[in-house]
């Protein structure tokens, strides 16, 4: 009986022994996966007035389950981190705010960011100061049109009208569509209201010489869309009557109450590029933009986004536009980067055309 107690207990030591053997192993060999970290931008330089508010990202690159992220020095009650212990494999982005203090100085400090590998960190100066000198970049870009058209465009329509066959009468309705670009057009149709049909014949709706439409009606509505991709220069779309072969001396008419083509416009928007240098983020100012202006009347909202962030949202003065922009249309600073998009679009129907575009990029020296 002791034999079989001493052989359990030496089992049960080897076994406790494995398990903390492989909880070693699995520390050791989790520590060593673990890469020094790597912070970017290489320095954090802001000028700032007493009480500023500011924002800024930073880049953590390493690979490692524990990842720790520190201020230090003078500067630590003045910046606030999104995360301070986080998991990163490959590059994690963290953003900070920076509440500058009501007194005037330079104050300079350190961003630390550690893992199980080891530390990195990066200084940081922040300069407190009653006025600032502005550096700019100006940018062009090439003239672009913007527009914006309701659901019910319509091009032409016929009203109280009628089409006839007969061994003696051929009566037609012929509509026109013309100076359309058809990579502006979501879809067109033809919509056609009958009101009477005397005869056994059908109606047919061309587009030019092709034919669309051939079919026995009864009063009512009738939608046929158009081929949008064979458009032309000028179109015609011309409703006529047959008569059965079997009934020559038969007369067929439909009553058009009305018929009308209608086009839906795609939104056409325009989406610039705006790259930016990390100097130009960091200590960003202000963003102008200033352009010729040619719109249609009633002068359409134009919208502008940067990024996300909506900045402009109103109608735009005649002849001329420039506008600067600090912050978006509710008060909050712009979340820019190194790759942003500056969108135009419209909120109201109308088109904008936009030449002469420079924008100029003012940021802190």
């Amino acid at each position: 009986m002791k034999l079989q107690q001493r052989g359990f207990d030496e089992f049960a030591l080897i076994v406790v022994a494995a398990v903390i053997f492989v909880g070693i192993l699995a520390f050791y060999f989790t520590s060593s996966l673990d890469t020094y970290p790597h912070l970017q931008p290489r320095e954090i330089f802001l000028v700032l007035l007493p009480n500023e508010k500011s924002s800024f990202t930073i880049k953590v690159l390493a690979n490692s389950s524990n990842t720790s992220l520190e201020v230090e020095g003078e500067v630590r009650n003045l910046i606030f981190l999104s995360e301070s212990s986080f998991s990163v494999f490959g590059e994690k982005e963290i953003s900070l705010k920076v509440q500058a203090p009501p007194t005037l100085g330079t104050y300079s400090g350190y961003i630390k960011a550690r893992t199980n590998a080891g530390e990195d960190r990066i200084p940081v100066k922040i300069i407190v100061s009653s006025f600032y000198q502005l550096a700019s970049r100006t940018i062009t870009y090439p003239s672009f049109t913007i527009s914006r058209y309701g659901k019910e465009n319509i091009v032409d329509a016929k009203y109280n009208d009628y089409v006839e066959k007969s061994i003696f009468s051929d009566k037609k309705v012929r509509l026109v569509l013309s100076q359309v670009n058809k990579e502006e057009i979501e879809e067109a149709y033809v919509n056609i209201i009958v009101s009477d049909v005397k005869g056994s014949g059908e109606l047919i709706v061309k587009q030019n010489n092709r034919i669309l439409f051939r079919g026995k009606v009864n009063i009512g509505e009738l939608k046929v869309p158009l081929n949008v991709s064979e458009f032309g220069s000028v179109n015609f779309i011309i409703l006529e009557a047959t008569n059965p072969s079997w009934n020559i001396f038969e007369k067929t008419k439909y009553e058009v109450f009305e018929v009308k083509i209608v086009v839906e416009y795609k939104e056409n928007s325009q989406t610039l590029n705006l790259e930016l240098g990390r100097n130009e983020i960091e200590r960003f100012y202000s963003l102008e933009i200033s352009s010729l202006v040619q719109s249609s009347y009633p002068i359409p909202i134009l919208e502008i986004k940067v990024n996300d962030q909506i900045v402009y949202r109103d109608r735009i003065p005649i002849a001329a536009f420039r506008l600067n922009i600090t912050r978006d249309i509710i008060g909050e600073r712009l979340l820019l980067k190194e790759n942003n998009k500056i969108k135009f679009s419209l909120v109201s129907e109308g088109y904008i055309t936009f030449s002469n575009n420079i924008f100029k990029i003012y940021y802190r020296e």
